[in-house]
Parts: C-alpha cells; structure tokens; sequence
C-alpha cells in the first residue's frame, strides 16, 4: 500500500465517529469514511463513560508525603497570595479613561466567523459550481437502484431497508450551524441463500461496473489495503487471505459529485470466521438464515447546497473575504 492511499477506518473509530455525542466541525469529506449519522434509538448505545484506573502504589506514595511537605506549600501559598493581594490594589488605583486595546488573539478570527453559511474546509466557490442537493439525490437514488437491479438480476438478492436516509444542515467548522447539507442515502441490504466461492467476486465486478456508468474516479477494495495488517484482517474481514475472508469491502470516490462515496460490502456467511471476527457490525444479520450471501450498498456526499438555501447562502457569503478565511476549529 502506498503513502497516498487512505485506509479505511476501524470498525470502533467509525462506531464513535457515528456517536451522537461525538462532537466536531464538519470537515472535507475524505475516502473511504462511511456515512456519518446520529444513532437513533434502535441502534446499539454508544461507548460507555470513562472509567478512571485504580491508583497506583506509587500515587499513593505520594499522597501520604510527610506533613513537613503539606505545611511548607501552605506557606508559600500564603506568600503568593498576600503578593497577589498588593497587587490588585495597586491596579485598582489606576483611573482608565479609555478602554484598553487588546491585541488579536489566534481564536478570535474563527470567533468572527461562527454564522459563516459555508464551510471551513471547503471553498465555497466549489460549493456553488457543483450540482445542487436535489439533483445529487435523484442520481444517488439511481446509483442505488441500477445496483440493487444488476445484483437482482445477477443472483437474486431480495432486499430491505437496513439503515435510514440522513439528510441535515452541517456545522461550518467556526461554532455554528452551516447552509450546506450532509447527505447519506437509506442503506439498502440484499440477501439470497446462495453458496458459490465466487460470488464476492461477481459481486465486486458488478460494483465497478455500476460506479463508472456515474462517473466515479476512484474504486477501492478495503480488504486489499489490509494485507500487511493479519490482526486488522481477520478482525474486520473474517480471515488473513483474501480468499477465505467471508467480507469484502469497496468503495468508490467522486461519482456524480466531488467528495461522494458510494459504497458496498458482502458477507458470505458459508465461510469460516476467526474468533476475533467483527465483520457483522456492517449488516443487520437477525433474521438473515445461514448459508446467506449478504449485500449493502449506500452512498454519501457532503457541504451540499440545496436551491432552496442559494439565495441566502450568496447573500451571507458576501459577508465574509474567503480569501481571509480562517482554519476551522
């Protein structure tokens, strides 16, 4: 694998990115990072609170330090306080008739910006060329449909609803709320009692296939970025060698919009897992029989402005010197 090819996140980054209580500025969206969403109440809950380790002997030790210590830090304290005191009268005297000039500080800038309608990692200019949020939809929806259809056709997935569409105002990286939208479609799963050793395979051609009729620049197969990883393999995968893991993982970039992710996964359930397999996080397998071949499809797109929002989104924009923008926070 080399430098310039992003791995995907672990299965726990993507469960605490996807918490609602995971706090954070929007940023560009980066492949291969699945959809961001807010855990609604049928999801598992999200990681529990920290718990603090016991202390350690030497803590201890350091608690029951002899009093000699304890009544020499009382002393200084008390120096430091009486100094402080003398000091705050000596200021009190001093008559201001015009309020002090206070230099810029490095987050006052951001401050400035909090009811910025775009985003800070994001050229607005960018924003405003790309199509507009309905239009991405529709193609999204279509992307969707022509996969379910060809996967239907080709080994006779039936399917179902196993996450739903997410569509909400980000935040604009400075504090406040955005104009541009976040946008992940209804994840679609697919299954059929089928046992081939090739069906991933065909699975995966037909993804390819699919993401280039909408224009798609990059495809990635995520099990293939794993190889030098045995323990990330067989956690997310199932098994060390490609051929045995019973999950393979693609996506693709920039189809239909700049910074889009279309995304698909496949689980062969006939296949054996290693014990510290985790691979199931990705698919609702309650009611799926054994000896099922199961398939997902979604896709995400980011900072999208909706026709509705371009007015107003133009006339606060003019308010802002994108030249002068500051980093997001």
């Amino acid at each position: 694998m080399t430098d310039d090819e992003p791995k995907p996140e672990s299965l726990e980054e993507t469960y605490r990115r996807r918490s609602p209580y995971q706090q954070g500025a929007s940023g560009v969206a980066q492949p291969p990072l699945p959809p961001a969403r807010i855990l609604d109440s049928t999801d598992a809950p999200p990681p529990g609170p920290f718990v603090a380790p016991q202390s350690t002997t030497r803590e201890r030790r350091r608690r029951n330090r002899p009093l000699a210590f304890v009544v020499a830090g009382i002393a200084a304290a008390l120096v430091i306080v009486i100094g402080a005191v003398v000091a705050v009268r000596s200021v009190s005297s001093i008559v201001i008739d015009e309020p002090i000039a206070i230099g810029p500080t490095e987050t006052a800038p951001a401050d400035e910006w909090t009811s910025y309608p775009g985003d800070a990692y994001v050229s607005s200019a960018d924003v405003l060329d790309d199509p507009r949020l309905e239009q991405i939809v529709e193609q999204a929806e279509a992307f969707v449909a022509d996969y379910q259809a060809a996967l239907t056709a080709e080994l006779g997935l039936t399917w179902a609803e196993s996450y739903p569409e997410y569509l909400q105002h980000g935040t604009n990286g400075y504090g406040g709320t955005s104009l541009l939208y976040d946008y992940d479609s209804a994840q679609m799963q697919g299954t059929v009692a089928l046992d081939e050793p090739d069906a991933r395979e065909r699975v995966h051609q037909i993804f390819v296939e699919t993401v280039e009729k909408y224009g798609a620049l990059d495809e990635w197969f995520s099990n293939e970025l794993y190889t030098d990883d045995p323990d990330a393999s067989t956690s997310q995968f199932g098994a060390e060698a490609l051929a045995e893991q019973p999950v393979w993982s693609f996506y693709a970039t920039d189809g239909i919009v700049t910074g889009s992710t279309m995304a698909s996964r496949v689980y062969d359930s006939n296949l054996p897992r290693d014990p510290s397999f985790e691979g199931e996080f990705w698919f609702e397998l309650e009611d799926v029989p054994s000896g099922s071949l199961v398939v997902t499809v979604s896709f995400s797109a980011y900072h999208l402005l909706a026709t509705a929002d371009e007015a107003e989104f133009t006339d606060r924009l003019a308010d802002y010197d994108e030249d002068a923008k500051p980093a997001g926070r």
